[in-house]
């Protein structure tokens, strides 16, 4: 499955490989490690996404960006909001300005 989901991103993704790996060491620096996930069935057309609710749960996390149809039906989960890109990105510029 790992060989076909990465076939699948170096189709749509046309990044060199020194870039790739640039990224993920970026990401590293500041990512969170979580274990031990919950258990949960939540999503019902694609029980996969109940990995993605489980791992945010465990990182605490507040929000899902995700253009994933099932997860943004759920909108939230136990006080996860579940959102669009572009509507995180509104909700930032929204938190950021200035008070009038």
């Amino acid at each position: 499955m790992l060989l076909d989901e990465e076939r699948r991103h170096r189709q749509r993704y046309h990044y060199p490989n020194e870039e790739a790996i640039q990224f993920v060491e970026g990401l590293r620096a500041f990512a969170h490690l979580v274990t031990d996930l919950p258990q949960i069935a939540v999503v019902i057309r694609d029980p996969n996404d109940d990995r993605v609710i489980a791992t945010a749960q465990c990182a605490q996390a507040a929000c899902i960006v995700t253009r994933d149809k099932d997860l943004l039906s759920l909108q939230h989960y136990e006080g996860i909001t579940m959102i669009t890109p572009e509507g995180f990105i509104a909700l930032v510029r929204k938190r950021r300005r200035p008070a009038a």
